[in-house]
């Protein structure tokens, strides 16, 4: 494939002795973890009367791809119904989520680990829900540390750089010599470049951030469209 884009003056990718990884539309698709807390929703739902699973499941589906916001809000409740909009957020966000990887991710981490690169995540989002997800994903035998920007340690979501800087240091590995692959061009760019970080830029057409255009250009070191050209800068030949 002919999309990965490089930029000319970088570093030669195998100086590089560690790894972190975004975890949404990174290492796994967002829509995924949505689908599985709607089906969650419309289950307790369901079980507790307030109609049939797969229409109130297919109804929050429709309402998410016109608009990500406030779909609980914008649905319409049932009469009677005693659950509130802050009820409906908890059951999505509590739920144990049915996930996967995205295919060649597995693989991926395999051969780094293989390679003895060293291998972390630095998320943003609420810890208890990430952590949901990496142990749904099954990740912890590859991945050493998950750093989540939300939690009291860190405190300050992308783009400020203290979760990258943690999650470098947590890989114990010098910080020019660790690399941050993520999705969002904007934030996480932002983020790996204030940390002293290579960022490659994730823009897979699944992505909710694809379309978001870089700031500055020379915040992203490579930009991928799939896994099989990540696999290609992270472990070239």
């Amino acid at each position: 494939m002919q999309s990965m884009i490089r930029r000319p003056d970088v570093i030669p990718v195998d100086s590089f002795d560690g790894v972190l990884f975004d975890l949404d539309d990174t290492l796994y698709r967002e829509e995924e973890f949505v689908r599985s807390g709607f089906r969650a929703v419309a289950v307790h739902l369901s079980s507790h009367g307030f109609g049939k699973e797969d229409k109130i499941f297919g109804d929050l589906v429709r309402l998410h791809r016109s608009s990500p916001r406030r779909v609980f809000d914008r649905w319409g409740f049932p009469r009677g119904m005693t659950l509130s909009v802050s009820e409906l957020v908890e059951i999505y966000r509590g739920h144990v989520p049915k996930l996967d990887v995205i295919p060649g991710v597995r693989q991926l981490l395999s051969s780094l680990k293989e390679r003895g690169v060293r291998l972390g995540i630095v998320t943003d989002g609420i810890p208890d829900v990430q952590f949901r997800k990496v142990s749904a994903l099954g990740l912890r035998d590859w991945i050493e540390h998950v750093i989540c920007t939300g939690s009291q340690e860190i405190g300050f979501s992308k783009p400020h750089p203290a979760g990258l800087i943690h999650g470098a240091e947590s890989l114990a590995v010098e910080g020019k010599k660790v690399v941050y692959v993520g999705d969002n061009a904007s934030k996480d760019a932002k983020a790996a470049a204030a940390a002293g970080l290579p960022f490659v830029w994730a823009r897979y057409a699944h992505g909710y951030y694809h379309h978001i255009i870089p700031t500055n250009a020379t915040d992203v070191w490579y930009t991928v469209e799939c896994v099989d050209e990540l696999k290609r800068v992270l472990l070239p030949e």
